[in-house]
């Protein structure tokens, strides 16, 4: 185990309201990945669906810009970073 990383028995700590949210919903692709020279191990889930979590959970957002005559979607990346383009924090109004 890299310096610094932890065990994988170690405890998670996750908000109740996501952990009631999560568990009603199914993982659609999980991956490990690692910061830090692997210092920091992270495990990726991505969830699909239509239900929208609490909105007290939802810190920042990403929109999928599509048409609805095409079957195409606009993604923007940072061809620097390898990473999509376009996030934003949670604001009034938005």
């Amino acid at each position: 185990m890299p310096d610094g990383a932890l065990p994988d028995d170690a405890p998670t700590l996750m908000d109740p309201a996501l952990a009631e949210f999560l568990a009603r919903q199914r993982p659609r692709v999980q991956f490990e990945t690692r910061w830090a020279d692997g210092r920091i191990v992270l495990t990726v889930t991505a969830y699909l669906g239509d239900d929208e979590p609490p909105p007290a959970l939802i810190t920042s957002v990403r929109a999928i810009v599509g048409h609805p005559t095409l079957p195409q979607i606009l993604v923007v990346t940072d061809p620097r970073a390898g990473y999509i383009r376009g996030a934003s924090r949670r604001s009034t109004g938005r």
